[in-house]
């Protein structure tokens, strides 16, 4: 892994003229008797605090649509490469069984909607009767106050006839009959009183208690509880007829889902990468239609040396470029491996980007650059100033005062052909630029303009 070239903020380099100054113009050679050299300014570059890896683009997620059941694909609309919006038909299948279900299931509903039906019926005409069975009974009750009336008027005539036969005044068989017409009277107001007890069953104030109904002082309120105490068995009946049609109601809905199901949707949108049947073969539960990518946002999964990834954390800014469509993409470290691949020293970063257009696809190359830092200020030295080079340390000519002094410097990364300079120069230090091998530590140069 290596570090992604900086943006040198270099000043020009440029050769400088520079006079050999002197000290004692009687001792020192005059001019034009030394070397002549070029010169470079050494400066300072900015250099950004990035690591780099390179990989490959992967999908965020992706959903395998299968089978609800045992069925016969009749349709599926879309192809490999085809986009499918949120919500989406997947496919279309087709069960007999599942069709017959419903269609008994509807059969049902209807049945339990004319049972319902006919228990209302019946209540409302057994309440209808009740109501007739008590007005019968009021009837009948005043029946009898006037049959009693008439008894004790009957009686009253009788005792009349009775003193005028003890006068001799009413022949006896006139008394006979009217003793056999009062015996008559009674025993009629006898038989009317057993027979509204026996209408009264089931009507009875102690027929209300029984059933937990309190008993109304009011007339019209007292009717109205013993019409519902007649008509209990015919409100039962509506009650089962309708949780009849509640349950099969549910026969309906559980049947109807699983219908539905036959109509394959997917909740979230994205591109179809892989279609494993086609339209006219049998599927079973479970068996996978098609695979589904997320396609606005993806990963680009990069490798990183394991040195670089110890600085890598998860939230960094980072950029993705993807050769194929030539754009740089903002990004976000969303995962660092927590596992080394040991064979390449590497560990594996996860970077979330976005593609609300759709242009990337899974498996196209990338360079990622994850930003770790702050940029860096750094003194860069040229490479064409470096007289010698052994591994990390250079030497270079440092002009000062007309004359050259050998320098050791100790280098770091390389800087787009530069080096970064890690100790013994300093920003507006002069050095030798492409030294002769010829040339010695003392020796006086002039700069060429």
């Amino acid at each position: 892994m290596t570090r992604n070239p900086p943006s040198l903020a270099l000043a020009a380099a440029a050769f400088v003229a520079l006079s050999c100054a002197t000290c004692d113009r009687e001792t020192e050679p005059a001019a034009g008797l030394g070397r002549t050299v070029g010169a470079l300014v050494i400066a300072t570059a900015i250099v950004p605090d990035v690591i780099e890896g390179f990989g490959n683009l992967s999908f965020v997620s992706k959903v395998d649509v299968s089978s609800p059941q045992d069925a016969l694909i009749a349709e599926l609309p879309y192809r490999e490469g085809d986009t499918i919006p949120a919500g989406g038909v997947v496919a279309r299948l087709r069960n007999r069984q599942i069709e017959l279900a419903v269609g008994q299931a509807e059969n049902g509903v209807a049945r339990a909607v004319a049972a319902v039906a006919l228990a209302d019926a019946r209540l409302f005409e057994g309440c209808l009767a009740a109501e007739s069975r008590i007005l019968g009974i009021e009837n009948s009750e005043l029946e009898i106050v006037q049959a009693k009336k008439e008894l004790h008027e009957s009686r009253r005539r009788l005792d009349d006839q009775e003193t005028l036969f003890l006068a001799g005044g009413v022949a006896e068989e006139s008394i006979r009959a009217g003793r056999f017409s009062l015996e008559a009277a009674v025993e009629s107001v006898a038989l009317m009183e057993r027979n509204l007890s026996v209408r009264l069953v089931g009507l009875r104030d102690a027929d209300l208690s029984a059933r937990g109904i309190d008993v109304p002082t009011d007339p019209a309120a007292r009717r109205r509880a013993l019409s519902v105490l007649s008509t209990a068995t015919l409100t039962t009946e509506l009650d089962a007829a309708a949780a009849d049609l509640a349950v099969a109601r549910k026969d309906l809905e559980g049947a109807s889902a699983v219908l539905s199901d036959l109509t394959v949707t997917v909740a979230t949108g994205g591109v179809v990468g892989a279609r494993y049947l086609d339209v006219g073969e049998r599927v079973k539960r479970g068996d996978k239609l098609v695979t589904i990518m997320e396609t606005g946002s993806l990963y680009a999964i990069a490798s990183v040396g394991e040195a670089d990834a110890m600085r890598v954390e998860r939230g960094m800014r980072a950029k993705v470029l993807v050769d194929a469509v030539g754009d740089e993409i903002d990004g976000v470290v969303d995962l660092v491996s927590p596992v080394a691949e040991s064979r390449t020293a590497s560990v594996s970063v996860r970077i979330l980007i976005c593609d609300p257009g759709g242009r990337l696809k899974p498996g196209m190359f990338a360079r990622a650059t994850v930003i770790v830092g702050p940029p860096r200020v750094v003194v860069a030295l040229p490479a064409r100033a470096i007289a010698e080079r052994s591994g990390n340390s250079c030497s270079v000519f440092v002009i000062s005062g007309g004359r050259v002094y050998e320098r050791r410097i100790d280098i770091g990364e390389e800087l787009a052909g530069d080096w970064v300079a890690l100790d013994g120069l300093v920003e507006g230090d002069v050095v030798v630029d492409r030294p002769d091998p010829g040339l010695k530590e003392g020796d006086r140069v002039d700069v060429s303009s």
